[in-house]
């Protein structure tokens, strides 16, 4: 018998390791947390993405994550920049290709009809193909076309390039959250809701790109006839923007990218989810590992059923089917969170737009009437109110994990403080009393927004996570697309009246968040 004191031998040691990595494949196989699976009960669960999910919690948050972040960030960055470049651009070019508010407003309806295109092509062709191709092309696509836009030499060029900008900055917002989240450990998924940041850093860059390039290059406000070579500003602004936007996607296509293991999975590719899996820990640095044998119930290579090339070709087509929306419905329960998931989508970008979309413009009309007079007055105030916009990253990110408040909880106050500083906005009559508000405002709209971005690819299970996010912008682009033209409509009317409909369309949300379903705090996105 062995003396209790003496250390044990090398074979014995060696037994102990062996064991202990047993059992290390054992929990990995039964690890399911409560929350977690409460939630699987009511999506379509494969349990090969729990043993993923596990491995990634192991390997933990390293470089592979956080260098994703930054990449995918790109994508909410170059959302929101674009979009306001838009609205940025509308007086000036109004002027030069001597069209209404109306018609001008169509510009950003054509951007939206690209989104759309974009969210479903590239979110269902992702959930089927993969996360690959979308995450390196679509920023290719929008900051070719974006650059392109400076050189528009009419009205109608206008338009169609806005379009096909929006097919490649649809493909993003569909994407860039899943794509993340779908490479992260659990404990570090409120990350999600942080690279709203970037979101805001992109209207931030937008804001100073125009403050330094309108004001000097453009022709004046009151100027009957406006020629190009008078009113280059925001040709430049353009120019700048997309080109930056080029700059991002480099970043992206340099960076080696691991396709999403839970996306493999979904799709039946194991081998190659293991070479992802294996990938994120090197990049990592760390030592665990992952086997084939980790999974469960996989068949064989040799036993698994050859495809012929219409087999194939069919799966191919049944991608962009209806069938593809099966599992977001089935069940009562994720129906419900699927529809008003969408319904929020739907509204706050009817909202967003009517606000957001002619910001610039509010800005001048209303600084008329409390001596903010200037374009580069006005413009100086709206690098104020995205500088505002910033800190609401990080309280989403704390609120989020509030008991008895969670992701539900802070949407709601979020939207309703929203509603209320719009309401401020229309009928405050002092230029401090509009510029508080729109900061306020601003603050709350990106706590919101983060939230609904994080909270939309947790809700959606990894098979058609893609598709859920890629429907709620297809359906909310779509709805949106009359708004632009319509709130400019108003605007000959009465700059107060788009400012009160957005205000209600805002406050609609609070109630809807609350009526969600499902909290996915505490929750491992499947």
């Amino acid at each position: 018998m062995s003396d209790p004191g003496e250390k044990p031998t090398h074979d014995a040691a060696s037994a102990v390791d062996e064991t202990v990595a047993k059992s290390d494949i054992e929990d990995r196989k039964t690890h399911f947390n409560a929350a977690d699976a409460e939630y699987a009960k009511l999506v379509e669960v494969d349990p090969n993405w729990q043993h993923a999910n596990t491995f990634l919690d192991e390997v933990g948050l390293g470089r592979y994550q956080w260098s994703l972040w930054v990449l995918c960030g790109f994508g909410e960055s170059a959302d929101q920049m674009l979009l306001q470049m838009l609205a940025i651009i509308q007086g000036r070019a109004r002027q030069e290709f001597q069209v209404s508010n109306y018609q001008i407003g169509g510009v950003t309806s054509c951007y939206f009809a690209g989104l759309a295109t974009g969210a479903l092509g590239w979110g269902v062709g992702a959930d089927s193909f993969g996360r690959k191709a979308a995450f390196t092309l679509t920023l290719l696509t929008a900051g070719l076309f974006g650059t392109a836009l400076g050189g528009s030499l009419s009205f109608s060029a206008l338009c169609g390039l806005a379009a096909a900008m929006g097919t490649g900055t649809g493909g993003n917002l569909a994407l860039d959250g899943a794509i993340f989240l779908e490479g992260c450990p659990r404990k570090n998924q409120n990350l999600l809701m942080l690279m709203s940041v970037w979101w805001c850093l992109g209207q931030l860059f937008a804001s100073i790109a125009a403050y330094g390039l309108i004001p000097p290059y453009s022709c004046a406000s009151d100027a009957v006839h406006c020629a190009r070579g008078d009113n280059m500003g925001w040709r430049y602004v353009c120019i700048t923007l997309g080109g930056f936007t080029l700059f991002m996607w480099f970043l992206r296509f340099a960076f080696t990218f691991y396709e999403s293991p839970k996306n493999l999975i979904a799709r039946g590719l194991h081998e190659e989810a293991v070479v992802s899996l294996n990938g994120i820990a090197r990049m990592n640095r760390s030592d665990k590992t992952f086997s084939i044998t980790d999974f469960e119930d996989i068949p064989p290579p040799e036993e698994r059923p050859k495809k012929t090339l219409g087999q194939a070709l069919r799966e191919h087509a049944a991608a962009f089917s209806l069938t593809r929306l099966k599992p977001l419905f089935a069940t009562r329960k994720m129906g419900w969170t699927t529809a008003l998931t969408w319904a929020l989508w739907i509204s706050i970008q009817i909202a967003y737009t009517m606000f957001n979309g002619f910001l610039p413009r509010f800005l001048e009309l209303k600084g008329a009437d409390t001596g903010v007079t200037t374009l580069r007055d006005s413009y100086e105030q709206y690098v104020y109110i995205s500088l505002c916009g910033i800190p609401g990253s990080f309280a989403a990110m704390y609120m989020v994990d509030i008991l008895y408040l969670g992701r539900k909880g802070t949407m709601a106050i979020s939207s309703a403080l929203c509603a209320l500083c719009l309401i401020l906005f229309a009928f405050l009559t002092s230029a401090g009393g509009q510029l508080a508000a729109n900061c306020i405002q601003s603050f709350m709209q990106n706590v919101f927004y983060a939230v609904l971005y994080a909270y939309s690819p947790e809700v959606f299970p990894t098979n058609v996570r893609g598709t859920g996010v890629g429907m709620a912008s297809l359906l909310a682009r779509l709805i949106a697309c009359w708004v632009p033209a319509v709130t400019g409509r108003l605007v000959d009317i009465s700059v107060n009246i788009p400012l009160v409909i957005s205000a209600l369309f805002f406050g609609i949300l609070a109630p809807m968040s609350l009526l969600l379903p499902i909290e996915t705090r505490g929750k491992h996105a499947m």
